[in-house]
Parts: C-alpha cells; structure tokens; sequence
C-alpha cells in the first residue's frame, strides 16, 4: 500500500492571497473592538456605528458587483493591485481623518478594496483549487479576525491611538499590493480545470438557485459582521464585562471559527458538502439562542466560541458548491452576486441592530442573529430540494478541481 503524504508545496500567488486574508480578518476584529475608543473621541454615539457600516458597504457592494466584469478584462492581478490599493489608501485614510464623516469616506474606499478582494479571491479560488484550499483561505481570514481584537485591544491598553492602528494596517496593504505586482503573472496564467463540468443545473433552476444563494449570502454576513461588530460593545456597556476579558471572548469567536476552517481545509473533500452546512446551521441557532439569553449561571460571552463554530463554513462551503450547481463559466459573477448580496446583509444588519441599539440597548443582538439563523435554516432545506430536483447528476465539480489541490494527501 503507498504511503501517504501531506502535500504542502504553495504556489506563491496563493501564499499572497493568503496573507490578504490574514489581513482582511484583522482589520474586521479591528474596527468593533477600537469603536468605543473611536466613537468618545469623534463624539458620536453607539449606534453611529451603523453609519460605518454603510460607507464600508457602498464601497464593497460596487466593488463585488463590478469584480467579475473587471477579472473578465483586465485579469486576477489587476483585480488584485486595485484591490489592496484601494485597502491601502481607505486604512491610512481613516488613521488621519480628522471628523467622522471623513472616516466613514474612507471606509468606504476601503470597502471597495475590499469587496473586489474578497470577491477576485474566491473565483480564483474556487475554480482554481478544491475544499482544502478554500477551508484554509478562510482559516487565514480567520487568524486575522482572531489577532485583531486582541491586538487592538493590546494597542489601545498601552496608549497607542486607534489611529496608528489604523495607519499600520494600512502599510500592511500597502505590501500586499507590491507582492501582488511581484507576481503578478501567476496569477493571470492559465489554470482554470477544463475538465470541470459546466452542466450543472437548467436555466430556470439556475436562476432560481442563484437567489437563493444571494439570500443565503445576505444572511450569513449579516449575522457575522453584527456579531463581530457589536459582541465587543455589547459585553463591555451592557453586561460589564471588563474591556481585556471582552477582547477574549470576541477573539474566542474567531479562534473557533479559524479551526473549523482550519478542520475543513485539512479533511477535504471527505466530508460531505451538505451535512456540513446542517451541522452548521444548527450550531448557529443554538449560539444565537444562547447569545439572546444569556443564562446568569455561564459566562456572559460563552456564546461566542459557538457562534464561531456554527458560522465558520457557511460562506466557504457554499462558495464552493456555486460552480457544481451553476457551472464554472456563471461562477465568476455569480461570486461578485455572492458577496455584493453579503454586502447588503452587512449594512442591513448593522442598521437593524444600531437602530434597536439606540431606542432599546444592545441586547437585541441576540434576537435579531436568532431571527436570522432560522430563515437560513429555511433556505438551505428549499436549496436542498432543489438540487435534488433540477441538477443533473454529474462528476462533482469539487472532485474535479480536486487534484490541483496542494493541500490533498497523495
């Protein structure tokens, strides 16, 4: 029997995008933990948050929109340049703003930066590469949300102003961008797999799961970011819990949601695609349920670490299923769809929740991350028929790709 072995050969193209994502991470478990800091110095309230919010989200939604059409004409790298550009000059930009209208417009050039990283990322991903690699994308993303809340917290305790936070972060962007350009060619050559079927499902059937997963995408970032965004406010002004121990716990979210990832990447395709998605839905009912009531007997940020669990595969794993049930050449526009209905759900959220913050407290996280679960319950059981229905039994996409996959045993 030939022994097995872990391929760990990482084209540097790859290794790049994976540093990105460890920095796209970072500057989301940044931005809720600096708030409190941010907002008393700006002179704003809680729930202007929100506002942030939308400016990141005007910038994003454009960006993922246009992300296909852009790769589709000028190729991944480009894409990739004005994505880390476009981060580069939104970070530095919110560390020198001098009001918090400026802040919020630099938010939204970094929002641009990136949503077209985020999305140009993912196709290339998907239809580059298998389930390992995509799990360990989003385990990168992961390590960054996880360094980010401590760090930031870290900085903030020791007297560094949230704004050389934010000028490093945008340094850091800035190298991405001249990593990129350094190889830039690996990332335009040709490597799509010409074998992967491009049947997938009718027209109609097509067209039907394509909202269906706009839906779907709308709901998972929604839940995310108002987690990621408030569970720091919401542990240290209204269940006073003290601002280091508040910073675990939000890191806790991401340290669970970075080894599920981790756990995704490293067993493949072994596990089945659909079972997982279950398993994680249930987990994020439970997790926002426990959120909501807040049993006085556990630790008042304890559902964090769960929430990190339940909602770790939910985007990579359905981004993945998007060329099986699409077919490959929908799938770069489909994921600029994907992550500009994610976009959508991030701002619609974060007014939901800084809205009811501001008239009730911000309690109401909990219920409205609930609400949003159940109806992802929902839509995965109305995809699951679906599929069932209208796709034609065909060697799965994820098989296909699986053999460029550098993280596959051999």
């Amino acid at each position: 029997m030939p022994r097995r072995r872990f391929h760990t050969k990482i084209p540097a193209s790859l290794a790049v995008a994976f540093g990105a994502f460890v920095l796209f991470g970072l500057t989301h478990g940044v931005s809720g933990t600096v708030w409190p800091t941010q907002r008393l110095d700006l002179g704003r309230a809680v729930g202007d948050l929100s506002w942030l919010v939308v400016g990141y989200t005007v910038g994003a939604l454009t960006a993922t929109m246009a992300s296909g059409h852009i790769t589709g004409r000028w190729g991944t790298s480009r894409g990739l340049m004005l994505a880390s550009t476009s981060m580069a000059l939104g970070l530095l930009g919110i560390g020198v703003a001098p009001t918090f209208w400026t802040v919020a417009a630099a938010t939204a050039v970094y929002g641009v930066g990136v949503g077209l990283l985020d999305s140009v990322v993912n196709a290339f991903v998907t239809v580059r590469h298998g389930a390992s690699v995509m799990g360990f994308l989003h385990a990168f993303f992961g390590i960054g949300g996880i360094l980010g809340p401590v760090a930031a917290a870290g900085a903030l305790e020791s007297g560094i102003s949230w704004r050389t936070v934010y000028v490093g972060m945008g340094a850091a962007a800035a190298a991405v961008l001249v990593l990129v350009w350094l190889w830039r060619r690996d990332y335009d050559a040709s490597g799509e797999r010409q074998t992967v079927t491009d049947a997938g499902s009718g027209h109609a059937s097509a067209r039907r799961l394509l909202w269906l997963t706009l839906a779907w995408f709308f709901l998972i970032v929604g839940v995310e970011a108002s987690i990621a965004s408030w569970s720091f406010s919401l542990l240290v002004e209204v269940r006073g819990v003290a601002d280091q121990a508040a910073a675990v716990w939000v890191a806790s979210f991401w340290a669970t949601f970075t080894v599920a990832r981790i756990a995704m990447g490293v067993l493949g395709d072994r596990v089945p695609l659909m079972k997982s998605l279950w398993a994680s839905v249930a987990l994020t009912i439970f997790g926002s349920g426990l959120l909501w009531l807040n049993p006085g007997f556990l630790p008042a940020g304890l559902s964090l670490p769960v929430l990190g669990v339940g909602g770790a595969l939910l985007f990579p794993v359905m981004v993945l299923l998007t060329p099986e049930w699409l077919g490959a050449k929908r799938t770069g526009r489909a994921v600029g769809y994907q992550l500009s209905a994610s976009s959508l759900g991030a701002v619609t959220f974060a007014l939901i929740v800084g809205r009811l913050a501001d008239r009730f407290d911000l309690e109401v996280l909990g219920p409205v991350t609930l609400a949003g679960s159940l109806v992802l319950a929902a839509l995965l059981f109305i995809m699951e028929r679906t599929v069932a229905d209208h796709i034609v039994p065909t060697r799965s996409v994820v098989e296909t790709i699986a053999a460029s996959d550098p993280f596959r045993d051999r």
